[in-house]
C-alpha cells in the first residue's frame, strides 16, 4: 500500500441479515509507523465497505414489514383461520399472518440505540486507508473512546520521535497492530437472525504501538544499538520503551 510501511491486514468474513451478505471490514492490521506516517494521506470511510454498518443505521418503517396481500391470502384459508384460533404464542400467529418480520422491531430498536461507524484500526491521520482492509464496525462511543485513550497517545508519541529526527541522523520506528477478537452478543429475546448477525462482528479491539528502535538513514536502514545512541535519543527511547497499549476497546 502505497505511503504504509510492511502493511497487512485480515479481512473478516460477511454476515447475512435479511436474506442480504454484508461485508464486516476488518479483524487485524499491523505495519511499521515511522514519523512520514504524519504526513501520509489516509482515506474517509468508503461508502462500499464495511457496508453492516450502513445496515446497522438503517432507519426500519413498520409498514415495510407487512405484505398486506399476505395477510389477506392467509384470513381468507380456512385451515389458518383454524390454526390461528389454537395458536398459543404470538410467534405463532405472526407466522401464520405471514408477518414473521414483526418480530423483528424489538431487534431494530435495539440496534439503533446507538450510532454505529466504520471505525479505522489505523488511524486515518497517519494514513490509515478508509476501505476493508482497515474498517471495522463499532459504535462512535467506542470509536471516540479508541481515537482518545490510544491513537492520540501514539500520535502524540510519533510526533516527539520527530523531534528528536530532526536533531539526529536517526529514524525512529514503531510496530503497530491492531485486533479485533470475540463476538458481539445480543440482548434477551433477540431473534435467531439478529443473533448470528451479532455473532458475526468483532466484540473487542486490543491494540498496541510499540517502538522498534533507531535506525541509521542510509540504504542498508542499520538498527543502532542502544549503547551508541546520544543522550537525547537515549532518553527519550527509555521514555517510548513501554509503548502505547495494549488498549483494550468494547466494541
Amino acid at each position: 500500500m502505497a505511503g504504509l510501511i510492511d502493511f497487512h491486514a485480515t479481512v473478516g468474513s460477511n454476515v447475512s441479515f435479511e436474506g442480504k451478505s454484508f461485508s464486516t471490514g476488518a479483524t487485524k492490521v499491523t505495519c511499521i509507523l515511522t514519523t512520514d506516517n504524519l504526513s501520509i494521506k489516509g482515506g474517509g470511510p468508503k461508502p462500499g465497505a464495511c457496508k453492516i454498518v450502513n445496515r446497522l443505521n438503517t432507519n426500519w418503517d413498520v409498514r415495510s414489514l407487512i405484505d398486506i396481500k399476505n395477510v389477506q391470502a392467509a384470513l381468507k384459508d380456512k385451515t389458518t383461520l383454524k390454526k390461528l384460533s389454537e395458536a398459543s404464542s404470538v410467534d405463532k400467529i405472526l407466522s401464520l399472518l405471514g408477518l414473521e418480520e414483526i418480530a423483528m422491531l424489538a431487534d431494530y430498536s435495539e440496534l439503533q440505540a446507538q450510532k454505529y461507524v466504520k471505525g479505522h484500526l489505523l488511524a486515518q491521520g497517519l494514513g490509515g486507508p478508509g476501505d476493508d482492509r482497515n474498517l471495522t464496525p463499532m459504535s462512535s462511543r467506542c470509536n471516540f473512546r479508541y481515537s482518545t485513550v490510544f491513537e492520540g497517545k501514539m500520535i502524540a508519541a510519533i510526533r516527539e520521535a520527530k523531534q528528536i529526527e530532526e536533531k539526529s541522523n536517526f529514524r525512529v520506528k514503531f510496530q503497530f497492530t491492531a485486533e479485533c477478537s470475540g463476538h458481539k452478543t445480543s440482548w434477551w429475546r433477540a431473534t435467531k437472525e439478529t443473533k448470528a448477525m451479532l455473532n458475526g462482528l468483532p466484540a473487542t479491539l486490543i491494540a498496541s504501538c510499540v517502538p522498534i528502535g533507531f535506525f541509521k538513514e542510509n540504504p542498508k536502514n542499520e538498527k543502532i544499538a542502544y549503547s551508541k545512541l546520544p543522550d537525547i535519543a537515549k532518553k527519550q527511547f527509555r521514555k517510548f520503551q513501554k509503548g502505547i497499549g495494549p488498549c483494550k476497546i468494547a466494541l
